[in-house]
Parts: C-alpha cells; sequence; structure tokens
C-alpha cells in the first residue's frame, strides 16, 4: 500500500508541472489505473485502451497519443518482463525468432 500511495504522490506530483486541472489529473490517474489493471489481468491490449485515453480525454494529437502510448506500455512492459524473467518465463528461442524479424522490419519502415 505504501508503493501504491508513493506511485500515486509521484503522477500527481508530474502532472503538477504540466498545469493540467485537478479534474483532468483524477480522469488521468483513474484511467491509467484502469488500463494497469486491464493489462494486468489480460497481459495485452495497452495501446488499444490508452490510446483513445489519449485522444479523446485529453486532447492529444493522434501522433502524440500515438508516441505517448508507446512509452506508456513500453514502460509498463519493461516491468513485465523484469518480473517474467525472475520468474523464468520466458522463451527466448521465440523472442529471437519473432522478435529480430519484427523489430528489423519496424525500424526499415520508421527509417524510410
Amino acid at each position: 500500500m505504501i508503493i501504491f500511495s508513493c506511485i500515486l504522490t509521484m503522477i500527481y506530483r508530474i502532472l503538477a508541472i504540466y498545469d493540467i486541472k485537478r479534474q483532468e489529473k483524477m480522469f488521468i490517474i483513474i484511467y491509467a489505473l484502469l488500463i494497469g489493471l486491464s493489462l494486468g489481468v489480460l497481459g495485452s491490449g495497452g495501446a488499444i485502451l490508452t490510446i483513445p485515453v489519449l485522444i479523446y480525454g485529453l486532447e492529444q494529437s493522434q501522433i502524440v497519443a500515438i508516441t505517448s502510448s508507446l512509452v506508456i506500455v513500453g514502460t509498463i512492459s519493461l516491468f513485465t518482463v523484469i518480473v517474467n524473467l525472475a520468474k523464468k518465463q520466458i522463451n527466448w528461442s521465440i523472442v529471437l525468432l519473432f522478435g529480430l524479424p519484427s523489430t528489423v522490419a519496424t525500424s526499415l519502415v520508421i527509417l524510410a
């Protein structure tokens, strides 16, 4: 519970930097918690849930919302990877077989 309150305090202080109204801060925190819970339960779908909240709830442009979503979901995924590394629940042969070609293809599209 202490970690949870520390995280909420940190989020609230970060949001204070961006001159966001109190009502919008609560909207962000509530939806962030709901998205985090759904990611924890389902294990996927973060971008599908995050992008509409950023576009319609926070009125970000599509490009900014997509990029922000990548950072948000990527951060969540990094934490999940660390936890699953400790549990030895990663199939590295599949990660390399699927992940490397996907990364190369994505890089080619982004750099083109």
